[in-house]
């Protein structure tokens, strides 16, 4: 785990607690108004409020740990636009790749254009490699992901 993750999930945990915190304190400054005779009406909204508020600190604070929690790696795969080709090619998404875009001509047949076919996410590059791997299309000339 890198440190800044470490950092954020210590932070998410902080706020978490907090919220919780909140909620525990205000609840007893809600019970204290309403124990009392005649009933503090400041110390009712007061409790309510603060509870009201350490309900969401704790829930937002869920909300970012899992939005946080995995970073995605886009991968381009490359297909020869010649049918009688199976020249195909990983790599990782650049600014202005998009499917259907013409790249060069193929090494492998001569005759086709390399053309973006598919555009992926995975969880990480161990991920991506092993997909490449499974998916065995380029016939052992799997390219390593740059």
């Amino acid at each position: 785990m890198s440190e800044k993750k470490k950092k954020s999930s210590l932070l998410i945990r902080l706020l978490k607690a907090f919220g919780i915190f909140l909620v525990i304190v205000f609840s007893f400054i809600l019970m204290l108004g309403l124990m009392n005779q005649p009933v503090d009406y400041n110390l009712v909204v007061i409790g309510f409020t603060g509870i009201i508020i350490g309900s969401l600190v704790h829930s937002m604070a869920a909300a970012g740990n899992i939005s946080e929690a995995i970073e995605k790696v886009t991968i381009i795969e490359i297909k020869c636009s010649n049918n009688n080709c199976d020249n195909r090619e990983y790599r990782k998404f650049t600014k202005g790749d998009y499917v259907y875009k013409k790249l060069d001509k193929c090494d492998k047949c001569k005759n086709g254009v390399l053309i973006i076919n598919n555009i992926f996410q995975v969880d990480s590059e161990d991920e991506a490699l092993k997909l490449i791997e499974k998916k065995g299309q380029n016939k052992g000339k799997e390219k390593k992901i740059e």
